[in-house]
């Protein structure tokens, strides 16, 4: 807990020192994001779930799409560059702190600013839709944020403890978020994809919190394998992130 404690407290100081840019992004892309996908994507999408208007149904997958996006840039802003990564690996392996709380520190450490950034967007999507979800269950649409942050900065850091060139890493980045932006049902249905295809795409832990947030918004159900299968495979992947972290650092 003292680590991740002194995590956030980093990205608190990070925050600090570049304000204008953190808010500009807090408040202008959820503005980009529901101009672009929701405004264009209104009679086109028919919602899978009856009774659900389809600007309330894509408010969880344009949050979602925040959330992707604020755990990728925080991330790579940081550490992608080969020399800031190395600079921070032997700063931080000075300490006397194991492999895996490193690891869990530094991708727990993102997850409250990824949070905050999806309330935020949550809210700004409300007022330009004019459609308003339940409070309650809203704020539970957080704690589905949370485990997808955990994934993604996984993600990340994996790729940025495995390969040394910054563009293969943003490249590989923008190929794996469009794969998951639009094959986890969060702006298409599942049922738009092929009867072959969509049961493979139900199975993705983005799927999974996906179909969660959305049944808990709407339904006001909470399915626990929806997000317990997710936070299990976060906690694996923390695991492996873990042993990649050591090899990197010891060399």
């Amino acid at each position: 807990m003292r680590l991740i404690s002194v995590f956030i407290r980093r990205r608190i100081w990070i925050f600090t020192h570049h304000w204008l840019s953190e808010l500009s992004l807090s408040l202008l892309l959820p503005v980009a994001i529901y101009l672009s996908v929701s405004l264009g994507l209104a009679g086109v999408i028919k919602p899978p779930m009856g009774g659900v208007s389809f600007q309330a149904w894509i408010q969880p997958g344009l949050i979602f799409l925040v959330a992707l996006i604020a755990s990728y840039l925080p991330v790579f802003a940081d550490l992608y560059e080969k020399g800031k990564i190395q600079s921070f690996l032997e700063s931080v392996s000075a300490s006397p702190n194991s492999s895996f709380a490193i690891v869990t520190g530094l991708t727990v450490s993102f997850v409250p600013d990824v949070v905050i950034k999806a309330l935020i967007s949550g809210i700004i999507f409300q007022l330009l839709s004019g459609e308003m979800l339940p409070i309650l269950p809203f704020l539970g649409l957080m704690f589905f944020v949370a485990i997808l942050s955990l994934f993604v900065v996984n993600l990340v850091l994996t790729l940025t403890l495995v390969m040394t060139n910054a563009r293969l890493q943003l490249f590989t980045a923008f190929v794996i978020s469009m794969f998951l932006i639009f094959s986890s049902g969060w702006i298409i249905p599942l049922d738009s994809f092929p009867s072959s295809l969509s049961p493979l795409l139900s199975f993705l832990p983005t799927t999974h919190l996906m179909e969660g947030g959305r049944l808990l918004l709407f339904r006001g159900e909470i399915s626990f394998a929806s997000w317990l299968i997710p936070l299990a495979l976060s906690s694996l992947w923390s695991i492996l992130n873990s042993a990649i972290y050591t090899k990197v650092s010891t060399v």
